[in-house]
């Protein structure tokens, strides 16, 4: 860290006193190595990429689906509110308000496994920042909740009441 701190004051030195770096004593610079590029599938305009899109989209549901209980809970519960939704809901409004509220929380529920996958492949053992990081996507979640309650119980207390 020192050492780092270091070349950063040194930096900045020499950017106030005008002065070029020595060549000598640089470290040479090496082309950059593409025979391994993992970001070449962006290059790909279309219908190719938009293909390629679609399976890693479909591949991350699948795994979702595999490996994540709470999202195919959600998933079943989504299932169960469809047919609700047209006896609950009186205009397409109510309609996108009912089924989007489902979406919205299993996009968040997505993310929030997304993270816990992340932080698990990074490190398993406790670190402050992994436990805010799943407990953020945690509240993430829990807000999702709390927006499915509140639009279905208000169209359920208006349609009762």
């Amino acid at each position: 860290m020192k050492f780092k701190r270091h070349v950063q004051i040194m930096a900045r030195l020499r950017i106030l006193h005008r002065e070029q770096p020595d060549p000598a004593r640089m470290p040479a610079q090496q082309p950059p190595d593409h025979s391994n590029d993992w970001m070449e599938h962006r290059s790909r305009r279309g219908l190719r990429r938009l293909r390629n899109a679609t399976r890693f989209s479909l591949s991350g549901l699948r795994d979702a689906w595999r490996h994540e209980p709470s999202f195919r809970f959600e998933v079943q519960l989504f299932a169960l509110a469809v047919p609700l939704t047209f006896w609950l809901g009186d205009n397409v409004i109510e309609y996108c308000l009912l089924l989007g509220s489902f979406l919205i929380l299993m996009l968040t529920e997505l993310l929030n496994s997304g993270i816990e996958s992340l932080s698990d492949r990074i490190s398993t053992e406790h670190h402050e920042l992994s436990r805010r990081a799943k407990d953020l996507g945690s509240a993430a979640v829990f807000l999702g909740i709390m927006l499915v309650l509140l639009v279905w119980g208000m169209l359920l207390c208006e349609k009762v009441f």
